[in-house]
């Protein structure tokens, strides 16, 4: 099944593969008596979702992710995350989502990005919700840290101060590292 909005069913018409799924339509009431869904049997290389890349360093690209990647990230990433009652962490990547639902971490969803297109995301904003919203923890994209830190340092701003970062995707040169320290 693909549970998705009116555009991801607009795209499920020019793609062959996404055609082949069923659609879920949680916005409506069956007119008919509800219907029993049977359990399928998963492993490891059952497609569990598709997520998209923001295409920050290049096209956004469809990634099939299956039921053994998703714990294998689940297992590496929760050995990697300092965990307490306290954290609250502000992310862009789906997966990690799915991680804190996992792991019970808070997970600030922010409006000010634009996952669509990154380069739309809205930073200042973005600057003032993780210091209005007590974020403890990152785990967003380089594109989204460097700017972040760019717009602390060339406005002289106080650099935000978390308990820990984690981006993925594409490298953080020294330079830039740097500024988020």
């Amino acid at each position: 099944y693909i549970i998705t909005g009116w555009k991801g069913k607009c795209i499920r018409l020019f793609n062959k593969t996404l055609r082949k799924l069923s659609l879920l339509n949680i916005h409506s009431v069956p007119k008919t008596e509800n219907q029993s869904l049977s359990p399928v049997l998963m492993d490891d290389s059952s497609p569990a979702i598709i997520s998209f890349s923001s295409g920050s360093s290049g096209a956004s690209k469809a990634v099939v992710r299956t039921h053994g990647t998703l714990n294998a990230q689940f297992n590496a990433l929760k050995n990697h995350i300092k965990l307490a009652d306290t954290n609250r962490m502000c992310t862009n990547f789906p997966v990690v989502i799915l991680l804190n639902l996992g792991l019970g971490i808070c997970t600030v969803l922010s409006e000010n990005i634009v996952m669509s297109n990154l380069k739309k995301s809205k930073i200042g904003d973005l600057y003032n919700e993780l210091l209005s919203k007590s974020v403890t923890h990152l785990a967003m994209s380089p594109f989204l840290l460097i700017n972040l830190a760019k717009y602390s340092l060339y406005r002289s701003l106080n650099p935000l101060k978390f308990n820990q970062i984690l981006s993925g995707g594409s490298p953080i040169y020294p330079k830039y590292a740097e500024m988020l320290v």
